[in-house]
């Protein structure tokens, strides 16, 4: 078992990521507890979101072009060759994290567009996994953050 805080080590700019899992600062409890009320104020679970995150995500993977329409949504996807280590990772200088559905996005990111209610969003793919088997959303400070309201109203969940 991580310590919270050798997980907040991890996750300051420079450690696992250039620029953060958290902003220089957060901790990891006060961040995770904010976004659980958000949930809970939208009567939503963490496996919804990401689930439906996910299906978008291997939807677009699927066609492998860059810009995919599923629906009312248009999605763009940036790949890359390496991957994003989940900071959860028990043996990170070994292995991607295995913790519930495991890492399945950590080579790209995506951007959302749900041309319905003319709305965008993006975000790494790692949210998927970090959503669900982690709940969390990245913290306030980092630009990978995807806020859960956002994301809940792009879906059309909330």
């Amino acid at each position: 078992m991580i310590s919270i805080e050798e997980l907040e080590r991890r996750m300051q700019p420079g450690a696992y990521s250039v620029k953060g899992f958290l902003g220089v600062g957060e901790k990891l409890t006060v961040i995770t507890e904010r976004d659980r009320s958000v949930l809970k104020e939208l009567g939503l679970s963490y496996e919804l979101i990401a689930g439906r995150l996910d299906e978008l995500l291997a939807a677009s993977i699927e066609v492998r072009k860059e810009k995919v329409v599923v629906g009312q949504f248009e999605i763009r996807l940036e790949r890359f060759r390496g991957f994003q280590l989940c900071p959860w990772s028990q043996e990170p200088d070994f292995q991607q994290c295995k913790m519930g559905s495991g890492v399945q996005y950590g080579s790209i990111d995506w951007e959302i567009t749900n041309r319905k209610i003319k709305r965008s969003l993006s975000g790494p793919g790692l949210i998927v996994h970090l959503v669900r088997d982690h709940h969390f959303f990245e913290g306030l400070g980092s630009p990978y953050r995807v806020d859960p309201l956002q994301l809940a109203q792009l879906l059309e969940l909330a």
